[in-house]
């Protein structure tokens, strides 16, 4: 590892960064001009520009990207949902329509699930849902990780646990 580098020199808030699948691009949500949206940057290149990815009224926030389809969450028309955007395209679709807040999406190592959190219960826990590429209505089966509070998820780097905070403390489920 070298030393750190800076890859943004705004004056607003530069916030919630995450990479590109290949490591070379990392994306985040910024607020120039008093606009939120979603940008792009090449990393490891000091001179390179910030480029727009989605610019809508959305006020998106970024959470994982895989392949060529990045997870974001922002208010929809039932609260807060779980958008999935073609980032070669520019498109994009909510994936999570259960009429509760939905947000900090994150795919398994393998692709094949997506842990999220929902206030469903009352307060934010913790699902595991199957991820296809063409999710349906909401209705998939799904799986409560957490029954006692839970955000911040994260897999493990063999997809076998999940990682999620609760209370300030870090706390661990297996599969």
């Amino acid at each position: 590892a070298g030393p750190p580098e800076q890859l943004t020199l705004a004056l607003g808030a530069d916030t919630d960064p995450v990479w590109s699948p290949d490591g070379e691009r990392i994306v985040f949500r910024s607020l120039p001009r008093g606009m939120p949206g979603l940008f792009v940057r090449q990393a490891h290149a000091p001179d390179a520009a910030i480029e727009p990815l989605l610019i809508s009224d959305l006020d998106e926030t970024p959470s994982d990207w895989r392949g060529g389809t990045l997870l974001f969450h922002a208010p929809g028309a039932t609260g807060t949902g779980i958008f999935a955007l073609d980032v070669a395209r520019g498109t994009h679709r909510e994936v999570s329509r259960r009429g509760f807040n939905a947000f900090d999406a994150r795919w398994s190592p393998d692709g094949r699930r997506m842990v999220y959190v929902s206030d469903e219960p009352g307060r934010p826990d913790v699902y595991v849902v199957p991820w296809t590429d063409t999710p349906g209505s909401g209705q998939t089966p799904r799986q409560r990780i957490s029954f006692a509070g839970g955000t911040r998820p994260q897999w493990s780097g063999d997809g076998r646990s999940i990682f999620f905070v609760r209370d300030m403390r870090l706390v661990r489920t297996d599969d």
